[in-house]
């Protein structure tokens, strides 16, 4: 169950959006709150596959642990994606 949802926005545009799910468990969310999971889970991978580092070539150290880390996070969200279906 949806806990607490705080919202910040500006002329009518959210800007922050804050939600506290009862539980750590995926098993236990609801339809909505699986649906509100699957849906910022989407977005975020969206927002992550457009990075330039993933299409950069001659990387250096930490370019590489970024592309790593980004990688990984759209496993991440594949996961999430796939468990709230």
């Amino acid at each position: 169950m949806v806990k607490e949802s705080k919202k910040k926005a500006k002329s009518g545009k959210i800007e922050e959006l804050e939600i506290e799910i009862e539980s750590n468990e995926l098993e236990d969310l609801n339809n909505s709150e699986k649906e509100l999971l699957r849906e910022m889970s989407r977005e975020m991978k969206n927002v992550l596959a457009k990075s330039a580092i993933l299409e950069k070539t001659n990387l250096d150290e930490i370019e590489t642990f970024a592309r790593f880390a980004i990688q990984g996070a759209i496993k991440v969200f594949d996961f999430i994606m796939l468990k709230t279906s």
